[in-house]
């Protein structure tokens, strides 16, 4: 009678856990990124910074997906320039790694960096 009692006593207490716990799965959140022109190479700093939160925050992990995404928010010459080369080379970015290198040798000056650091 007694292994009885404990045994329910057990199961009612599994039983109150089992219903205490949250799924850890989190959901993407859709999150807005301004886009890129390439006129102001000084933003394209932020504007890749801002694209990598994004895609953790959006949890796009593919690398297409990334790319494409990236893609999305550009706009004037970036976009003009970008577009050329996925017409000419399909496929041509096939990371967003890769195309945050080519856009950073493309648009970016070269003493931006000391400028950002010089500025704080």
């Amino acid at each position: 009678m007694r292994a009885e009692a404990q045994s329910a006593a057990q199961a009612s207490a599994t039983n109150t856990v089992s219903f205490a716990a949250r799924p850890t799965t989190t959901k993407p959140v859709k999150m807005s990124v301004p886009t890129f022109d390439g006129k102001d190479s000084d933003s394209l700093v932020f504007w890749v910074r801002e694209i990598e939160i994004a895609l953790s925050a959006g949890q796009i992990y593919d690398a297409r997906a990334q790319v494409a995404f990236a893609l999305s928010n550009l706009g004037g010459r970036a976009r003009a320039w970008t577009m050329a080369r996925e017409t000419a080379t399909p496929g041509y970015f096939i990371s967003w790694s890769f195309m945050e290198q080519e856009l950073r040798s493309t648009f970016l000056l070269a003493n931006v960096a000391y400028r950002h650091r010089s500025s704080f």
